[in-house]
């Protein structure tokens, strides 16, 4: 078949017991997304910063920032994730912004 979905039904009657398939359809609603950066004790960390209709709803540090820094400091990446999220969280409070 060149519907895919006729072919995945076709692949779990072929592959499988079932007698029957169930499908619904879904909605995804995202909030915005831009980026910013806080500073740490180890360097800077880029953070994911959601909006909803204007406001800041929640910011992420991103991990793998976290990661190269505590490991070119020798220090656990928890340490720097920690400091990265308390900084993340001031972005949420308007007091501290950088980038």
């Amino acid at each position: 078949p060149t519907d895919p979905l006729a072919a995945v039904d076709e692949a779990f009657f072929a592959n499988s017991t079932t007698i029957g398939l169930r499908r619904q359809a879904m909605q995804r609603t995202v909030l915005d997304r831009a980026m910013a950066k806080v500073d740490t004790t180890w360097g800077q960390v880029r953070v994911k910063v959601a909006s909803r209709q204007g406001a800041m709803v929640g910011a992420t540090p991103e991990f793998d920032d976290c990661r190269s820094l505590a490991t070119r400091a020798k220090v656990p990446v928890r340490r720097v994730l920690a400091e990265a999220n308390a900084a993340a969280l001031t972005l949420l409070s308007g007091r501290k912004r950088r980038g």
